[in-house]
């Protein structure tokens, strides 16, 4: 057995094994709401058949429902169903004149 054609194999194996893929990390969502359509209203265009994932309570992932399986802790089914942005209500009536309006 020669020294160069072990050397050549032990090349060509460590190069096979750098090109190797190393699997990846999986994320565990908290939340995933699956084939949801989204309501864009800066566009006001629907996005139908659309993914979305929710980690440590943000949202961390909108995408094309097209990928086989998310790992989640709690899975929702979206089909048939709209997300939209959460509202905030900021119009308010006070009531009791000038004494409540310092004190609101």
């Amino acid at each position: 057995m020669s020294y160069p054609r072990v050397f050549f194999g032990l090349c060509v194996a460590v190069l096979l094994a750098g090109c190797a893929r190393r699997p990846t990390k999986l994320e565990i969502f908290d939340v995933v709401i699956n084939h949801v359509t989204i309501v864009d209203v800066r566009t006001g265009q629907l996005q139908p058949n659309q993914v979305v994932a929710i980690a440590r309570g943000k949202i961390v992932e909108v995408a094309p429902a097209d990928r086989d399986s998310y790992a989640a802790r709690q899975y929702v089914n979206g089909n048939g169903r709209y997300l939209i942005p959460g509202l905030w209500d900021m119009h308010v009536h006070f009531r009791g004149g000038d004494s409540l309006a310092a004190a609101n």
